[in-house]
Parts: C-alpha cells; structure tokens; sequence
C-alpha cells in the first residue's frame, strides 16, 4: 500500500522526573529548655593560717664570771740581814768631800765618794795587814787616795777607768798625806764605829 507519510512523527520526549527536595526538619527545641546555669563553686572559706609562732628567744644565760683566784702571795725571801759591823749603800757625795777636803780638817770624818779610778798602786802590807792603793778624781784635777785593807775586806780587782764608789773615814794629816781607809767592816774592839766598803762599777760591795 502506498502510504504517505506525512511526514516523520516527532517522539514525545519522556518528562524529566524533579526532585523533590526534602526539607531539613526543623528541630523542635525541647520544651523547658531553660539551660541549667553552671554551680557557681561556693569557694570552700579558707582556713584562717595559724600565725606562725614567733620563737621567744631563749635568753642567753649572763655567765657569772668564775673570780680569778686569789693568788696566795709566796712569801718574799726574807733578806738575810747584814751584820750591825757591815755597811748599807749610801749616795755618794762629791761636793760635800771636796769642801770637807778645802777645810782641812783634824781628826776623821765618814765619806762616801765616787768617780773613775786614775791610778792603782802596789798593794803592800802594812802592822795592820795587806793593803791596797788606789786613787779616785772626785773633780777635775782633783783625787782622793782609797787605803783598803785586803786582809778584812777580801781580795778584789780594780783597774784604771774603772767607776769606784769608796766609803770609809777621811783622814787629813797634809796636803800628801791624805786619804779615804777603813773601808772595810767593823772587826771587834774597832776604834772607828761605822763600816766601809769599795764597788767597782756598780758591782758587789767589798767590806
């Protein structure tokens, strides 16, 4: 059969199906959703911090000094007394001597004299015993002669320039007959009552 076409059938394009979107559902808040408020944290009260204890300072106990003991003085050594015949040390007296010595007097006088030795004789023995001789400047220019009776007193060593102090009795006969003896202790039935001695540079007395 002829059939005409009257022309080509157009084909009904099939409808695109759309989505539908699904709505989010809206979350329905929960009734009495007052929101519980955080606790405040009722701070614990603090306990009251113990006063630290001032340590009361142990007093120092005040030290009662021990008293030094009294030291018993040691007895002092009793000096040995010298004999009432021995001589005690008296100060020199140069001036007096020297006037003494101007005046010329008679009969014996007790001296003490010192100075330096400007000569030393022979010793010699004399009635009485043995004797030394020496002379001693009082002054310048001026000396005395010492008469030491070695027997009574003792051997001792004098030289010149040696510093003599001699007590003993001065005797003036004259001008070359003078001089200072005796200058020994007493001895028993003495005529001269009053001892002598020589020292030799502030040495021990010889009496």
């Amino acid at each position: 059969d002829d059939v005409a076409w009257a022309g080509s059938a157009t084909p009904t394009p099939t409808p695109t199906a759309r989505p539908t979107a699904t709505p989010t559902p809206t979350a329905t808040p929960t009734a009495g959703g007052t929101p519980t408020p955080t606790p405040t944290a009722t701070p614990t009260p603090g306990s009251t911090p113990t006063p630290t204890r001032t340590p009361t300072p142990t007093p120092t106990p005040t030290r009662t000094p021990t008293p030094a003991p009294t030291a018993t003085p040691t007895p002092g050594t009793t000096p040995t007394p010298v004999p009432s015949g021995y001589p005690t040390p008296s100060a020199c007296n140069d001036a007096s001597f020297l006037t003494l010595q101007a005046s010329h007097p008679s009969g014996y006088t007790e001296v003490t004299i010192c100075g330096t030795v400007t000569q030393v004789l022979p010793e010699k023995t004399t009635s009485s015993g043995l004797h030394k001789y020496f002379y001693v400047q009082v002054a310048s220019g001026d000396s005395v002669e010492a008469v030491c009776n070695i027997d009574v007193m003792g051997e001792f060593t004098v030289n010149v320039g040696d510093y003599a102090v001699v007590h003993g009795r001065f005797y003036y006969d004259n001008a070359s007959s003078q001089g200072i003896d005796w200058t020994h202790h007493n001895t028993a039935g003495a005529s001269w009552p009053y001892p002598g001695y020589v020292q030799i540079n502030n040495g021990p007395l010889f009496s």
